[in-house]
């Protein structure tokens, strides 16, 4: 199944004149703000105990890695939960500038913030 699938595909790059810099692999990933209660956490200290402030806290960030078939990375995209950027996400953080944050009020990806990025 997976080989047709790869042949139709290496049939389509080679018809078009496709090149590594112009495929990319896009990669997201969700997290959740403030759960953990019942999860398992990983973490070098073994005897640390996690407890979640609220079993009712679902708010979601989440983080778009993209590399191109060339191995050039583009800045990591976080999409949080909500409307409204606050200053201390910019002022009070270590996040390296080239990171964008964006606002979508799911906190989950879509295909219009994902290409507006760009």
């Amino acid at each position: 199944i997976y080989r047709k699938h790869f042949d139709a595909l290496k049939a389509v790059i080679n018809k078009h004149g496709i090149n590594r810099a112009n495929m990319y692999n896009i990669d997201e990933t969700v997290f959740w703000i403030g759960i953990g209660g019942a999860q398992c956490i990983v973490t070098i200290d073994c005897d640390w105990q996690q407890n979640s402030g609220s079993d009712t806290n679902h708010n979601y960030i989440t983080s778009i890695e993209v590399i191109s078939g060339d191995s050039k990375a583009l800045p990591l995209l976080l999409i949080a939960q909500g409307s409204v950027h606050l200053q201390k996400w910019y002022t009070h953080t270590s996040l390296p500038d080239s990171y964008s944050i964006a606002l979508l009020a799911s906190g989950y990806a879509n295909n219009t913030i994902v290409v507006e990025r760009e």
